[in-house]
């Protein structure tokens, strides 16, 4: 079974209530480290955010992550995130961990 659209949710972590944001993007990338989208909304890049992963058949809600890289386009900004596994297996989320990979290992664009 492989996801061929998938989407996904960014809510931007911040101190102050009115820089706390949510962003919509097609994921057009997906691995086990991180993944990379495609979105109309703005955000900065090392913004922490918590990430959550829609398919057909799948929902992850909740994955923390860092934008590491935001690149302006025709069609969009062009964001790569880099997950914060370690944050996860903190809060005990080795469920989570594993669906994340399998949703990397069958992820096709």
């Amino acid at each position: 079974m492989t996801s061929s659209y998938m989407q996904a949710t960014l809510t931007r972590h911040h101190w102050l209530a009115l820089k706390r944001r949510r962003l919509h993007g097609d994921v057009v990338w997906l691995s086990e480290e991180g993944l990379t989208l495609v979105s109309e909304g703005r955000l900065p890049v090392g913004a922490c955010v918590h990430i959550t992963l829609q398919t057909q058949e799948h929902s992850l809600n909740g994955v923390p992550a860092q934008i590491v890289r935001a690149e302006p386009g025709m069609n969009g900004t062009r964001y790569s995130l880099r997950f914060h596994k370690q944050r996860v297996i903190d809060q005990g989320g080795t469920v989570t961990l594993r669906l994340l990979s399998y949703l990397a290992q069958n992820f096709k664009q």
